[in-house]
């Protein structure tokens, strides 16, 4: 061995190219970096739970230690909480030995699919991986011929200092999927196949259905080859349970009282004389599950069906068009999952719907995109008990109310731009929170606030920073005067009065027609002690958004100049950003003649995202029309993302076991509330806060200087983050994105 390093010293010295180093005691793990005097060490990625080492293996999470340093026991699918279950098949760990401290060290992974942290608390530097890429898949580490072989450098500043070899991180069997387009719906796991088994196709197939009907299958559409049905006449899956006896309806892929499945799909419902499926996904009882990165089209009945019992799940990067019902439905105590990415367009049904969401409570939906549906762009309906978090939506187009809470208390609604409904912008009835809410162009109220005496101890629903603009009746329409209306709200151009407000108690609301009692610019004078936002009226909302545009990236005829007749348009999704989409194209926005969904004539694409030059909406949240202060990374943070900016929401039940599991808080039980800051969105997926999208202390968040959902947009993690002003919530890293407008 010494002979080999002293005759390739003696090379590097006689000019090949490199420089004369001295190479200490090297080990047979150990080769020379050009350029460096250090040795480039030869490292392993290992399982951070070598006992749960495969992909759709959980462990138990013990909120005690972080999620790295879990005891490596297998996750119970009764637990309560969906991150009570850590998926382990994506954490690996790298240990960097002879280093103490992760001071200039980087990692760079040669598939770049995971999302990594450098730990040195053990007096060791170590490297974890945690979530998947928010861009990223299973199909990004599978091939046909099975797993991808990956591996990671280690970086000192610029210098090379270890790497591994490249080599395959997981042992799950990975088959082609079975052919069945001549025969009936197929169970997975095949016969004889072995557990977590993933099941794969790499070029367009016809199915009749796959029913996942054992624990840890996955299911995954390779590049953009699509899963089509092969036929509507053929009824392969159970609606009331999933199962493999009593068909009632079809469906592509089903699974019933399944756990740790994974389906990542191209569904297309539609058969090949052009009639179309009943349902494109379906999950019955399924638990601790990934749905992601899943394209649907072509369905006669919902997208994505979630229903009775199907708890702690995370569906990611969901896009439903062209469907017969709704884009997304929750029910029957669906409860605990987390949605994120969601785009629905071109449903008839609702976009997004949780009924009886009474029993379908704690349910997180973070950045929904919902275009041109006819009915209620967000529907979600119980029995006083919802608890459900909805933070970032754009809703555009609506054959009925933008976003309609019925009899379905305790949720919270943050960061909502509604534009073009055929009904109302927000309806509520019931007691419930709304931040920072942006509403045009609606042919009724844009708001319509109905909570009435329904909790004496509560009072009303929270209004936070609104901005309300063109209704073809009232900006706010306050039955009983039971709403708390706080910090400022904008309005102007409705057809009727910026406030309606008739009967009820004395201690909420606003004044009729007046809306303050003076009813004068940058008025709060009320009889209710309760509220006191700002009113700034008569103000013209017509030049905020970028309107209507061409898009390169489309692929529907005529995209280039934004504007298709209905039955052209043969891609909604898909848009140049994720702020655009195909809705009625009217006049002069806003025009009347652009409210509800466009199922005729032609369609325009419109990009909602704030310009540049707005100065109505666009970084201005003080209770003032000043402009925010400039966040700038290293400086005290914007006055408006101070820890007192805050909201705190109703109490709700902790599913703990000592109550009954319906998400209100009630006697004898435990409980929780959420303080969190109206002007920042949590980041998800990052080892660090609750993933519920609300910004609470001690979590790492993107600030939101806007009112409505646009928020900016580029890299955030570039751009820095800002010393934060510690109040009510502390201990926040935040951040901001880098470019706000267009």
């Amino acid at each position: 061995m010494i002979i080999v390093f002293l005759f390739c010293t003696i090379i590097f010295i006689s000019g090949c190219g490199k420089s004369a180093i001295s190479v200490g005691n090297l080990t047979s793990e150990d080769s020379v970096s050009s350029g460096s005097s250090l040795p480039i060490k030869t490292i392993i990625v290992s399982p951070t739970y070598p006992n749960h080492a495969n992909w759709n293996d959980y462990i138990e999470n013990d909120f005690i230690n972080d999620k790295n340093h879990q005891s490596d026991t297998t996750c119970s699918v009764g637990s309560n909480y969906r991150t009570n279950c850590l998926h382990a098949g994506e954490r690996r760990k790298v240990e960097i030995i002879g280093y103490s401290s992760c001071n200039a060290l980087t990692l760079n992974e040669n598939l770049a699919v995971f999302k990594w942290k450098c730990d040195d608390s053990s007096g060791t530097a170590i490297f974890y991986s945690s979530y998947l890429k928010s861009n990223k898949g299973l199909k990004d580490l599978i091939d046909s011929q099975g797993w991808r072989e990956n591996s990671v450098s280690i970086y000192q500043g610029s210098t090379l200092i270890a790497q591994s070899n490249p080599n395959v991180w997981w042992s799950n069997e990975i088959k082609e999927l079975p052919d069945n387009s001549t025969t009936s719906v197929t169970e997975l796991p095949v016969s004889g196949d072995s557990p977590n088994t993933i099941y794969y196709h790499d070029t367009d197939i016809l199915s009749n259905g796959y029913n996942v009907n054992g624990d840890g299958v996955s299911i995954v559409s390779l590049g953009n080859s699509i899963m089509q049905n092969q036929s509507n006449t053929v009824k392969n899956c159970n609606s009331s349970d999933g199962e493999l006896v009593n068909y009632n309806v079809s469906c592509l892929i089903v699974s019933g009282s399944q756990k740790h499945i994974w389906i990542e799909t191209n569904l297309n419902c539609s058969a090949p004389n052009a009639t179309k499926e009943n349902y494109g996904l379906m999950l019955n009882g399924v638990k601790h599950s990934h749905i992601r990165n899943v394209n649907i089209s072509n369905c006669s009945q919902d997208g994505v069906n979630i229903i009775n019992n199907s708890h702690n799940n995370i569906v990611y990067n969901i896009k439903v068009e062209n469907v017969g019902s709704d884009g997304v439905f929750l029910t029957g105590y669906t409860s605990h999952n987390y949605f994120e990415n969601i785009t629905v367009a071109n449903a008839v049904g609702k976009g997004f719907w949780i009924e009886y969401g009474g029993t379908s409570f704690l349910n997180i939906m973070k950045n929904l995109r919902i275009f041109n549906v006819g009915s209620y762009g967000i529907r979600s309906f119980g029995d006083s008990k919802g608890t459900n978090r909805w933070v970032s939506a754009l809703i555009v187009g609506t054959g009925n109310s933008g976003i309609s809470h019925a009899d379905s208390a305790y949720s919270i609604a943050s960061h909502f731009t509604i534009v073009n409904s055929s009904y109302r912008g927000v309806e509520d009835s019931d007691l419930n929170y709304f931040n920072n809410i942006v509403v045009v162009n609606t042919t009724d109220d844009s708001l319509y606030n109905n909570t009435g005496n329904t909790n004496t101890y509560y009072g009303g629903s929270k209004f936070y920073n609104l901005a309300l603009f063109d209704s073809g009746d009232n900006g706010i329409y306050d039955i009983g005067k039971r709403g708390y209306y706080l910090n400022k709200v904008l309005t102007g151009g409705h057809t009727t009065a910026d406030c309606e407000s008739s009967g009820g108690a004395t201690e909420y609301g606003v004044e009729d027609i007046t809306c303050t009692i003076s009813g004068t610019d940058g008025s709060s004078d009320y009889t209710s002690p309760n509220s006191n936002a700002k009113f700034f009226f008569n103000l013209d909302v017509s030049n905020s958004f970028v309107g209507k545009t061409g898009d390169s990236i489309n692929t529907s005829p005529d995209a280039s100049t934004g504007l298709s007749t209905y039955t052209d348009i043969s891609d909604f999704l898909n848009f140049e950003n994720e702020f655009r989409g195909y809705s009625l194209d009217g006049g002069t926005f806003p025009d009347s003649a652009q409210r509800g969904a466009c199922t005729s004539g032609d369609c325009a694409i419109w990009d909602f995202s704030l310009k540049q030059t707005d100065t109505l909406l666009r970084n201005r949240v003080g209770d003032t029309q000043s402009e925010n202060e400039t966040f700038q990374a290293g400086s005290p943070c914007p006055s408006a993302a101070h820890g007192d900016k805050v909201l705190s929401s109703f109490s709700y039940e902790i599913p703990d076991g000592s109550g009954d599991l319906d998400g209100k808080c009630e006697t004898g039980e435990s409980c929780e509330t959420n303080i969190f800051l109206v002007n920042a969105q949590e980041i998800s997926f990052d080892d660090i806060g609750d993933d519920d999208g609300l910004c609470e202390s001690n979590e790492a968040c993107v600030y939101a200087p806007n009112l409505g959902a646009y928020q900016g947009h580029g890299d955030y993690e570039s751009n820095g983050t800002c010393i934060f002003q510690d109040g009510t919530v502390s201990g926040v890293t935040l951040y901001a994105y880098p470019i706000n407008g267009r």
